[in-house]
């Protein structure tokens, strides 16, 4: 018994702690977040869309920006096919009789969106320059789709890039959905750098809308919600996040089915010997239903049992609210998307947590080995 208050008082004492100095810390960060995204998209034209991202890359500024000014096209495009974003060859498949078919095209100049396209010297057929690259469906200029890449990465939303470009924004929604998938075959390459916690790192447990009940009455839980599993590393400031979306759950059968997707994407995400922290009264990922996870994470509790330890300097629900302010705002804003557009939403903004300022470059350059 002594050694079970012992080790929830050193958790409690490490939680704290953690609070103490996260807490107005993340309050900072919070409101700085909510100006930089009012002041992006507050009256965005093509202009300010391009300066404002002068000092989020130098990248940008140095290598691409140029490119996109007007007249420049065919620099971008040889650019493009410099770099191997899009194919530097193109062999003819025809059946022609010539000798020079089926051999390497020659890259020629042509009127048309992409002012170049390839033609067999026998059969004289021709084949698009986006042909068998990750352009190949987008149906825009490449300026047009560079940019929609930069909005990505910028967090800018599909209808303002629609409206500053002038193009249809389902051709926006298609090249968000190219980023999103160019962005998670990186994470799932590189899942390790992506973990959480560590030996004895604090990693909290809530699964949103349900699981924010505890330290806000500004969500309630309602069936049209998308649950989301909500990671959050209590190490620095932002706190490291990962985001999950989860079936909706209203039978016993789906609850134990999301309970067993969100302990399988724990196990993947956090390093084993993690102190998870979780909600007592929670449908899914409870501290009930976390037990299985203990052969992992030893040390498995709730938040009820920690606020048995408030007092007036520090209440546990309060510093919740601070810590988890940036992750509620981004599954508030999940919820405007459709049901399938949620897990590219999140991936969208774990990208940008992870990447900030570099979101951009390093996603432009998976663009090469995709």
């Amino acid at each position: 018994m002594v050694s079970i208050i012992f080790l929830i008082d050193k958790v409690k004492y490490n939680i704290y702690v953690l609070f103490d100095i996260l807490t107005n810390e993340m309050k900072l960060y919070e409101e700085t977040q909510i100006k930089i995204k009012d002041s992006q998209n507050d009256k965005l034209t093509l202009e300010v869309f391009d300066s404002n991202n002068f000092s989020e890359s130098g990248y940008f500024k140095s290598v691409i920006h140029p490119m996109l000014a007007p007249g420049h096209e065919v620099e971008l495009i040889n650019w493009l096919k410099l770099v191997g974003i899009i194919p530097q060859r193109q062999t003819c498949q025809g059946a022609g009789t010539s000798d020079k078919c089926r051999r390497p095209m020659s890259w020629e100049p042509t009127k048309g969106l992409d002012n170049f396209t390839w033609k067999c010297a026998g059969c004289h057929k021709r084949k698009g320059i986006r042909e068998n690259s990750v352009f190949h469906d987008i149906k825009c200029t490449f300026k047009d789709a560079i940019r929609s890449v930069l909005g990505w990465s910028k967090g800018t939303d599909s209808d303002t890039i629609s409206k500053i470009l002038n193009v249809r924004k389902h051709v926006v929604i298609s090249t968000f959905n190219l980023c999103s998938r160019i962005a998670n075959s990186f994470i799932e390459k590189h899942k390790a750098e992506w973990q959480l916690g560590g030996p004895g790192v604090i990693v909290l447990v809530l699964v949103y809308p349900e699981g924010c009940a505890e330290f806000t009455k500004t969500t309630s839980s309602s069936s049209s919600h998308t649950p989301i599993l909500c990671l959050a590393e209590v190490k620095d400031v932002p706190p490291r996040y990962w985001f999950h979306s989860l079936n909706r759950y209203y039978t016993t059968d789906q609850e134990e089915l999301a309970n067993k997707t969100a302990m399988e994407t724990i196990r993947k995400i956090v390093r084993p010997g993690s102190i998870l922290v979780c909600n007592y009264f929670s449908s899914v990922c409870s501290l009930q239903s976390l037990q299985p996870l203990r052969d992992s994470y030893p040390t498995i509790v709730s938040t009820l049992i920690l606020s048995q330890f408030d007092n007036e300097r520090v209440i546990l629900s309060k510093n919740l609210e601070t810590i988890w302010a940036t992750a509620l705002r981004i599954c508030e804003e999940a919820q405007l998307c459709n049901l399938s557009e949620v897990p590219d939403f999140l991936i969208n903004q774990m990208w940008r947590q992870r990447f900030g300022s570099e979101s951009f470059e390093v996603l432009i350059n998976q663009f090469f080995v995709f």
